[in-house]
């Protein structure tokens, strides 16, 4: 299934909470950089998105996959990584750019997917 072309407006409207929750999670890694102990946060993104995208592209699967998103927790997982080298807590300065680097591209080409959705629907409409 092509996930920008084939998913519903649900599907993709999950896709960005989730994306923002990470972004909003990721900001606050960085802004907690030099807070000792403090351990990196992120949303299993990741996982979700591979059930969207190996989901068959039938009216069963895609109500099968609905109801599943609506239960998904946007869940807070530690990162696992331990401590730094700086021994004050695991948040890599770069990692976590680059992390807020690639979930802002992604937000951007699911924002341009569900635009593109509402523009098949208003020119069926109109």
């Amino acid at each position: 299934m092509d996930i920008l072309t084939n998913t519903s407006i649900p599907e993709l409207t999950k896709v960005l909470d989730m994306l923002a929750e990470r972004q909003r999670l990721i900001s606050n890694n960085v802004a907690n950089a030099d807070t000792p102990g403090y351990k990196c946060k992120d949303v299993a993104f990741d996982q979700v998105l591979s059930r969207i995208i190996g989901v068959k592209d039938t009216a069963e699967s895609r109500r099968a996959l609905e109801e599943e998103l609506e239960q998904v927790d946007l869940e807070r997982t530690d990162s696992g990584l331990g401590f730094d080298n700086r021994g004050l807590n695991d948040v890599d300065i770069e990692r976590e750019m680059t992390k807020l680097a690639v979930n802002t591209l992604l937000y951007k080409t699911y924002v341009s997917a569900l635009v593109m959705k509402l523009k098949q629907i208003d020119m069926a409409l109109g």
